[in-house]
């Protein structure tokens, strides 16, 4: 199924079938033929980042919701000039050229970009936070503060990028 084609800037729900009850809202930006990009928002209405999805992992998309409706509202007041100017409200735009392979040309943008990353590793309930300090076709290297975390790219399940949390981490925490 083409999710880019069918939902092009249509706020949208997307339920994941590992969890019935978790869900993100926002706009697909970028699909292959094994993921979609989510360009996210938080539940107050501001941008929240990206998130890359495995189609496989996709259980239901709603796109009519009373919630939509709300979040909708909520995105429109929170764009205002004024709090889009803040590097914490702002956010990154990310636009990827080649989308034959979106998770790992994604992951080399956010090393490239210093940007903060959520990545889930799968079968494991695991999540690892930090910047991406180095990469091969087969591992990726993440740091947060002291520790650092080596990732199989084929074990990660979902990858946040660019996150309003991420944002409030580094801004404390480096």
């Amino acid at each position: 199924m083409n999710y880019l084609k069918k939902y092009k800037s249509i706020l949208i729900e997307v339920y994941h079938k590992e969890d019935l009850y978790h869900y993100d809202v926002g706009y697909i930006t970028m699909e292959d033929k094994h993921h979609i990009v989510l360009e996210t928002f938080n539940r107050t209405g501001f941008k929240d980042g990206y998130i890359v999805i495995p189609k496989d992992n996709i259980h239901i998309i709603q796109t009519d919701s009373d919630y939509l409706k709300k979040i909708n509202i909520l995105i429109k007041e929170n764009s205002l000039e004024n709090i889009q100017n803040s590097y914490l409200f702002k956010g990154h735009k990310i636009k990827i050229k080649d989308q034959s392979n979106i998770l790992r040309n994604l992951l080399v943008y956010a090393k490239e970009n210093k940007l903060h990353c959520s990545i889930d590793i799968s079968d494991d309930g695991y999540r690892v936070d930090g910047l991406i300090q180095d990469m091969s076709d087969e591992r990726v290297l993440i740091k947060y503060l002291d520790e650092s975390f080596l990732i199989k790219i084929d074990e990660v399940e979902n990858v946040k990028i660019d996150s309003l949390r991420g944002r409030e981490d580094i801004l404390r925490d480096y």
